[in-house]
């Protein structure tokens, strides 16, 4: 049975509590009734064998009303208890499917981390060779590779929740902003010329 048929059983049983416990009380006062008129009956000197019958029968039907009742609780608490342990059931299936919903992310972003660091030594790479090219591009190389670790930082921010840098203080819209235009190096001044 699936959360929702166990959901309808759980209200069936609950309504067949309450429809014997309605049944018991009415019973008990049927019989407490009864058995004053009974009483009256005694005390006034009338004949009682009517009003025997009906206490007689107002016990059976009180008798019934409560096995009823005791079986009545007996499915209430089994048809709780398959209910509470549908309920987990459902609990530890969204869980699971969470976590492999996580671990489905978590291969993709080993990926991107391989990726990532090979994409770092090929940027590093190119870095090393912008310096030994011989143009003055220290301080550029500088702000690309801080500009380098603030773009990794901001990338993680929402894992992390740590590092972010309001847009009010980034230097660069991207990380490839940092690095000057190929056409600087042609059209930069050198010693003396241009």
């Amino acid at each position: 049975m699936d959360l929702k048929q166990k959901q309808l059983r759980r209200g069936t049983t609950k309504a067949e509590l309450e429809r014997f416990t309605a049944d018991v009380d009415a019973g008990a006062r049927t019989l407490m009734e009864a058995e004053q008129g009974l009483g009256e009956c005694v005390v006034n000197g009338r004949d009682t064998s009517a009003v025997t019958q009906q206490v007689q029968q107002c016990e059976k039907t009180l008798r019934e009303a409560r096995a009823g009742l005791a079986c009545a609780k007996d499915k209430d608490a089994e048809a709780q208890r398959a209910l509470k342990d549908a309920e987990r059931q459902v609990s530890i299936e969204a869980e699971a499917a969470a976590l492999a919903n996580l671990k489905a992310v978590g291969l993709k972003v080993d990926q991107m981390f391989a990726d990532l660091e090979q994409l770092a030594k090929d940027a590093a790479h190119a870095s090393n060779a912008v310096r030994v090219s011989g143009g003055s591009y220290a301080s550029a190389m500088t702000d690309a590779r801080l500009q380098f670790e603030m773009f990794l930082r901001l990338a993680g921010h929402p894992m992390t929740q740590n590092g972010f840098v309001s847009g009010a203080f980034r230097k660069f819209e991207k990380w490839s902003d940092a690095i000057p235009d190929p056409e600087f190096a042609r059209t930069r001044k050198r010693d003396g010329h241009r």
